[in-house]
């Protein structure tokens, strides 16, 4: 967790280079909610690029919040969306893309070094190429998996019970052992 903004924890050594940080997936979205509320404060004046990044900010907040806050009655996430809540979500992750790569642009033509595109924008294209092509197949009616489904944790992330899970396997068929783990864990959840 992040406790404060220094220069080392920012990782941005000078202007001349582009800002890049560690934090974890928590702190990101924290820090990101934090800057959004403070640009919705009355008295900001954002230039033309900060108010760019503003809405892409905004639009990824709203954007993880729908398919990683979205649970169904028993309180699980949900791994699919009506036709209507995928609209949504490819809406958000469209303005997104439209608005950093605004940013891009914007901080190119005046030779500063604070967006660039770096290769998980191009995977978050790739995430809206194949949520439009659902919501094409999609009838009225239906169903469209969740982007969220998708998404793995990192090695750090492997607490509680998911780190539980992967404790006393031998090493050569960890990752077999514990899908077995957790289809089991499945198995009893489903079966209460």
């Amino acid at each position: 967790m992040v406790k404060s903004f220094t220069r080392e924890n920012l990782g941005w050594p000078s202007l001349n280079r582009y800002p890049e940080s560690s934090f974890k997936g928590s702190d990101t979205r924290l820090i990101l909610q934090f800057v959004v509320g403070v640009m919705q404060r009355p008295g900001c004046c954002p230039d033309d690029i900060s108010m760019s990044g503003f809405i892409a900010g905004k639009s990824m907040d709203e954007f993880l919040r729908l398919i990683f806050g979205s649970v169904d009655e028993c309180g699980c996430r949900n791994f699919a969306f009506t036709r209507t809540a995928g609209c949504e979500c490819l809406s958000l992750l469209n303005l997104f893309l439209e608005k950093y790569m605004a940013c891009a642009q914007g901080c190119f033509q005046r030779q500063l070094c604070f967006f660039n595109l770096v290769p998980k924008y191009h995977f978050l294209m790739h995430v809206a190429y194949d949520l439009a092509k659902a919501l094409e197949q999609c009838p009225l009616d239906g169903f469209v998996l969740s982007p969220g489904l998708f998404a793995t944790q990192m090695a750090e992330d492997a607490t509680g019970r998911t780190s539980r899970m992967a404790r006393h396997v031998h090493i050569r068929n960890t990752s077999l052992r514990v899908a077995q783990r957790w289809l089991i864990a499945c198995k009893l959840f489903w079966d209460k």
